[in-house]
């Protein structure tokens, strides 16, 4: 029997149809099987409650989640587990028309808690599921630096459901094969800082590193951030995603950051499900051995 599928394969909408990024991504949206399962459980989601921040033990820095106490309804189990069945991907997976009359904002945010927490509760461990809260930066937000999120869990999967109505606050990505390259380029990168950079994003830990990355690359102290933006620039793609756009990629393999957004970046910008799957987790305990 076929698995069923929580994302569906499609054709580029065809005002993005011609963009750089597309020769390192593939489009898709929910799968009509998803839609269907989502649209006989809507009535039962919009009673849910709205929600809430909680702490999940045994992390660092970035130790919230959303939540919901609600039981996982056992029709969204299959889509769960190929969420979970996901490889690691290498290029960007990119998403369209996630928003619509019938899955809309409130449904995606308590869809996106009941995800985490089916996700936890797949992979036996709530520490690789988060449905990561963002902050509010105000109305004169500049550009977000190419960066990765580098929480424990690996996968991030971005819907945007709040932007600019023009063309800024464009997304940028840059793979971390073209970071290497460029660090090799810039000899006012000491060796040891080049090789603590590549492991920040290979070596898997028990703690978060965004923090730690993010200076290593931006540093105001740091004497070659100037030169390396530079070339960072040069190399980085760009998408303008509209409302219910967004993309997936693996944190570790894809740098990605914003370009300033007219009116700032509220915090309902983009909902963010960061999440390991079954290989990733195989692959960290064979790493841990």
């Amino acid at each position: 029997m076929q698995r069923l599928q929580i994302f569906e394969r499609i054709e580029p909408p065809r005002a993005q149809a011609r963009l750089a990024v597309n020769q390192v991504a593939a489009w898709y949206t929910w799968s009509p099987e998803f839609c269907s399962v989502i649209r006989d459980l809507r009535p039962w989601i919009c009673q849910l409650d709205e929600p809430k921040l909680v702490r999940i033990r045994g992390l660092d820095n970035y130790d919230y989640t959303f939540a919901s106490p609600a039981p996982v309804p056992e029709a969204m189990r299959p889509f769960i587990r190929s969420l979970c069945a996901i490889k690691r991907p290498r290029g960007i997976m990119l998403f369209t028309r996630l928003l619509n009359r019938r899955l809309d904002s409130l449904i995606l945010r308590r869809l996106f808690a009941l995800l985490r927490r089916g996700i936890a509760e797949h992979l036996c461990d709530e520490r690789f599921s988060l449905y990561a809260p963002l902050s509010n930066t105000g109305k004169h937000a500049g550009d977000f630096a190419l960066h990765a999120d580098l929480y424990l869990p690996e996968l991030l999967f971005n819907v945007f459901e709040l932007v600019p109505g023009d063309s800024t606050g464009a997304s940028t990505f840059l793979s971390t094969a073209d970071l290497n390259r460029i660090l090799r380029k810039i000899p006012s990168i000491p060796k040891n800082i080049a090789r603590r950079i590549r492991e920040c994003l290979t070596k898997p830990v028990d703690k978060d590193r965004f923090d730690e990355f993010f200076d290593l690359l931006h540093g105001p102290d740091q004497p070659w951030s100037s030169e390396l933006s530079h070339h960072l620039a040069q190399r980085e793609m760009t998408i303008k995603f509209a409302p219910g756009q967004g993309y997936l990629v693996h944190d570790r393999t894809w740098l990605h950051g914003r370009k300033t957004a007219t009116g700032g970046v509220p915090v309902r910008r983009v909902h963010r499900l960061v999440f390991n799957t079954t290989s990733i987790q195989r692959r960290r305990r064979a790493s841990a051995t």
